[in-house]
This record gives C-alpha cells, structure tokens and sequence, in this order.
C-alpha cells in the first residue's frame, strides 16, 4: 500500500474482493445442493457479486476523489494578502452610517493596543471601514474571528 493510499477506499476495496472470493466458494456449494434449481444458485451468485462491486467501486472512487485533492494547488498566503492591498485602493466611501457593532468591534480592537479611535467610515464593499486611529487612516476589514487592519504604504 503506498502511503497516498486512502485507508477507507483501501478497506472498501479489501472487502470487495473478499467478497468476491466468497461468491465463488458459494457458488459452487449452493451448485451442490440446489442442482435443481439453478435459478437461485445465480440469484444469490449474482446478489454477492453486485455487492463485491459495489465495495469496490466505492474504494474506487474514494481513491480518485482523494487523487484530485492531493493534486490541488494551493494559494500562497502572500498573494491572498497582495489580493486585499489591490482591493483596498479600490474601496470608495459610502454614506451609510456604520453600525454600532461594527464601531464597538473596531473601538475594542484598537483599545486592546491602546490606541484611540478618532473616525470610523463606511465603505461600499461589505464589513469594510476605513479608521482613523491617532491621526492615521487605516482600511480595517471585520467579518473573521478578529479584525484585519491593512495599513496604506
């Protein structure tokens, strides 16, 4: 087993093909007694052999779904932040007011690094606000577990 191998899609499979092994030895004892009736000697052939498919193929496609997320590219977190210094020049003001939620999460943010909050203005992208803390103007963007603050250069 190589060590990409998902355990669950390698279990799956396993039981399968043990299933498939068992059909054949049922078959041929259910050939010996039930000579008779042939019929349901490929009935109960038949039920176990779809059964066996059935595991193997869910092995089969947990494997690729598991191939095709091995093989994802991941982003690099600096270009994520490159992302939001392009968006921030494109942010534009808004004269919706800000919420009280919103003014009291950024006013406890900057308070927690003793800083005072002068201004809070609304932006037109969502959970976006422009700060001015001590005389500085700062994009502040809420939304996460804490506020992200991107700092104009």
């Amino acid at each position: 087993m190589r060590t990409s191998d998902n355990k669950i899609a390698v279990t799956l499979k396993v039981i399968g093909y043990i299933t498939f092994f068992l059909t054949g030895i049922t078959f041929f004892v259910l050939l010996a007694n039930f000579y008779n009736d042939f019929l349901t000697v490929l009935i109960y052939t038949f039920s176990m052999f779809s059964i066996g498919m059935i595991f193997v193929g869910l092995g089969e496609v947990i494997s690729l779904l598991q191939n095709l997320s091995n093989n994802q590219p991941e982003l690099p977190a600096a270009h994520k932040k490159e992302h939001h210094a392009e968006t921030e020049a494109e942010l534009k003001l808004t004269n919706e007011t800000v919420g009280e939620r919103a003014k009291a999460e950024i006013e406890e943010f900057f308070a927690k690094n003793d800083k005072q909050v002068t201004d809070i203005k609304a932006m037109h992208i969502e959970d976006f606000y422009l700060v001015t803390v001590e005389g500085e103007a700062v994009t502040v963007e809420l939304g996460g577990f804490q506020p992200v603050v991107y700092k104009k250069d």
